[in-house]
């Protein structure tokens, strides 16, 4: 049985299930889950779209490892990723999902016989997050300067990609001619996505000193993305940086 989202815990629900913690982590799901049994209006239907997914910048932070940890459990609970939400633009967790660039939530959600059921931006968003080029191409060709208006809507979807380590929608995005963001290595850096940056690397993305100290102090400074587990990408830019 469905019951409303109580509204009036939606922030604490996001500190309790969403922010990282320490290494990695999740943030505390055990914590999320003594909220919800105290307030059962903080409900299974509303959860996803109306909390736990948040907005972009929420999303974009959780490292996958925990999005799919609070995900998966909060799917458990009963909560439905296929409904809107109208504090976030009314759209539903899947559409959100997709728009942040999080293929591992749309195949958590497809195994769990949550569909896609997306349309118009969101759909291809989706295909976009799932690297499907003959999809996003379908939209191309229906209109051509796609890219370039979802960018205008949307800024930083390069980065976006980047931050979340989906390296084949990456790779898509800018050969569909979305524009490398500025900050897109910096973020694909501290995230400690390798593959990302390799691709902004061989993509042309500028070396500067930003990204050194933040690959430095990556190595060593405690975040929920840091610290990284090798020197990878230090390596990686510091090889680049010796090109002639």
């Amino acid at each position: 049985m469905r019951v409303s989202f109580d509204a009036g815990r939606t922030d604490e629900f996001i500190v309790a299930a969403c922010v990282p913690r320490d290494d990695h982590a999740s943030g505390t799901l055990e914590a999320a889950d003594a909220i919800r049994r105290a307030h059962p209006r903080v409900a299974a239907d509303d959860i996803y779209g109306a909390a736990v997914l948040g907005d972009h910048a929420e999303v974009e932070r959780l490292p996958s490892v925990g999005f799919v940890r609070a995900a998966r459990a909060l799917l458990d609970a009963g909560a439905d990723p296929t409904l809107r939400a109208p504090a976030r633009k009314d759209r539903s967790a899947v559409a959100v999902a997709a728009r942040s660039g999080r293929a591992d939530a749309l195949e958590l959600f497809a195994s769990r016989g949550f569909a896609a059921r997306l349309d118009r931006d969101d759909a291809f968003f989706a295909a976009l997050a799932c690297g499907d080029k003959s999809g996003t191409l379908r939209f191309v060709t229906t209109e051509p300067r796609i890219a370039e208006r979802l960018e205008a809507s949307q800024p930083r979807i390069v980065a976006t990609l980047a931050g979340a380590g989906n390296t084949a929608a990456l790779e898509l995005a800018l050969d569909l001619g979305f524009p490398m963001s500025a900050d897109a290595l910096a973020v694909a850096v501290w995230h400690e996505r390798t593959e990302a940056v390799r691709l902004l690397l061989d993509r042309g993305a500028p070396v500067s000193a930003t990204e050194f100290s933040l690959a430095r102090r990556a190595l060593t400074e405690m975040s929920e993305w840091t610290p990284h587990h090798s020197r990878d990408i230090l390596d990686a830019l510091q090889a680049r940086a010796s090109e002639p």
